[in-house]
């Protein structure tokens, strides 16, 4: 099950995402002719565009199988850390809330306690 901690948290990545590769394809659409690099910046903000549509309608479906989940996360840190590297504004936060979502996806196997034996006189 996915707690509620990590559906806030995927939540908040996924539209600030969203918002983020809106912005990203408005601003490098049309401009391929231009500079090819910008051909390269619109498909991968359409990429995070759909992941982030699908993961927050898995979300809002209450899927709780956690596999999606955890590709979505593991395929947006490296991004996230390339532009961490390069100084980028916007590197730092989603790497810390792909972290974070990966650490809050974790099972954390219970102990289970052992019944206490009778203390014998």
């Amino acid at each position: 099950m996915v707690s509620k901690l990590n559906m806030i948290l995927q939540g908040i990545r996924d539209i600030a995402l969203i918002a983020v590769s809106v912005l990203t394809m408005s601003t490098s659409y049309g401009k391929w002719d231009i500079e090819p690099a910008n051909y390269v910046q619109f498909s991968v903000a359409s990429v995070f565009f759909i992941l982030s549509i699908i993961n927050i309608t898995l979300l809002l479906k209450k899927v709780t199988w956690k596999g999606y989940y955890y590709f979505n996360a593991i395929v947006q840190l490296l991004p996230a850390f390339m532009l961490t590297l390069f100084g980028s504004w916007i590197g730092p936060p989603f790497l810390a809330l792909n972290v974070a979502i990966l650490v809050t996806l974790i099972e954390r196997k219970e102990k289970q306690q052992e019944p206490e034996q009778p203390k014998q006189a």
